[in-house]
């Protein structure tokens, strides 16, 4: 398998992010998660990716969705450093983009500000 690929970094990411919200230690969600050290930490330094029963099982001993990681990982890789202008957006963009809950266009309509909203409602 090779290393992982940009989308498998966001991954990563949104996966140690979720971990850490929610106050679980990695050591914990390894051992509930029934996975190896050495399995997690290569797929958390890329080198191997996560496949979805991993996000799957993590995603239970946190107590999350897995479809939240991944679509927070595929926000993050669809708008890394955009600046979103509401008003150049046709109807149907925002209402998209709203609803991935990836800018929260209705709570300031400032064209120079990145709006994020997490995807998991707060």
């Amino acid at each position: 398998m090779n290393e992982a690929d940009q989308f498998s970094l966001s991954v990563i990411e949104e996966v140690q992010k979720a971990i850490q919200e929610s106050g679980m230690s990695n050591a914990e969600v390894i051992k509930r998660a029934k996975i190896s050290q050495d399995y997690f930490y290569t797929r958390t330094r890329g080198e191997k990716p996560f496949n979805t029963n991993d996000i799957s099982r993590i995603a239970e001993v946190l107590g999350i969705d897995p479809l939240m990681i991944l679509r927070r990982a595929s926000a993050v890789i669809e708008n890394d450093g955009l600046t979103v202008d509401p008003s150049a957006l046709s109807e149907d963009e925002r209402k998209r983009l709203a609803l991935s809950g990836t800018y929260d266009l209705a709570a300031n309509e400032n064209p120079d500000k990145r709006y994020e909203s997490g995807m998991d409602g707060q």
